[in-house]
């Protein structure tokens, strides 16, 4: 039976695809590229990764995508479509890394085809990268505030220190890396310095998909979070309210159906 996408992969962003197709960009991590090699050979977490679902969307049209049986097809038919598909230097590196040096039942991880298709992507960014503006102002309260990518880089390295509780092991012991910081920071760049009117990124990581709420002000806890980390560095902090780095036309979605958005 081939496989075609499941809700936990198209039905999530689909409908945060609001802007025109040629304004929307849709970032790939490397957790999510190796999801949909793997989609193709076995379950995740007990589910089979792509499972069958309706849709009327023309951006995956369920005859175009079922009709893949490999998933160099499917980064394929990503690239027919209207909307943006991109990968930064960082993510590529790593699916590199997992062509080379990593094998599943005795096949690389990533396939050369497919890594040939992910390339193109990379290009498509660093051709978006070249276009970025120096700096964009962004609503925040009655005002705007300037931005230059440095600037953006610092909001998503305190956004990823909020995104979860200080006793939470993804916040002391397994905290964000360096290259999800830098596709968060790549994603903003292309929605706010870029000519992109909507961002998405498709990840299974948590540190990802939580940092990403905190930056479009999505997070339930964002406000505690940050008030516990203000007590802990000596700062007491009295008052209830909310959290708001001022960032909208970005979303985050899990390729795995076991990530509650």
């Amino acid at each position: 039976m081939k496989p075609i996408f499941s809700q936990a992969f198209i039905g999530l962003f689909e409908t945060a695809l609001e802007a025109p197709p040629e304004k929307t960009g849709i970032f790939l991590d490397t957790g999510a590229i190796i999801d949909i090699e793997n989609g193709f050979t076995y379950k995740i977490n007990g589910h089979k990764f792509l499972a069958s679902r309706p849709s009327s969307s023309g951006i995956f049209e369920m005859s175009s995508i079922d009709s893949c049986s490999k998933p160099s097809e499917l980064f394929a038919h990503f690239q027919k479509l209207p909307y943006q598909f991109l990968v930064t230097p960082e993510v590529f590196e790593e699916v590199r890394q997992h062509h080379y040096h990593h094998r599943h039942n005795g096949k690389p991880e990533i396939s050369k085809e497919s890594l040939y298709y992910i390339e193109n992507f990379l290009s498509d960014y660093s051709l978006c990268r070249r276009l970025f503006r120096d700096k964009c102002q962004i609503p925040f309260g009655d005002s705007f505030v300037s931005r230059t990518l440095d600037h953006i880089g610092y909001d998503t390295h305190w956004a990823s220190m909020l995104a979860f509780p200080l006793n939470h092991k993804k916040f002391y012991i397994d905290p964000i890396s360096r290259p999800d910081r830098g596709l968060i920071t790549a994603a903003l760049g292309a929605r706010y310095l870029g000519d992109f009117q909507n961002v998405v990124i498709i990840s299974p990581d948590s540190h990802i998909l939580d940092t990403v709420r905190i930056l479009s002000g999505r997070h339930p806890n964002a406000f505690s979070n940050y008030s516990a980390l203000m007590q802990q560095r000596g700062e007491n902090i009295n008052i209830e309210g909310t959290l708001n780095f001022g960032y909208d036309g970005i979303s985050a979605f899990s390729s795995r159906p076991d990530f509650d958005e």
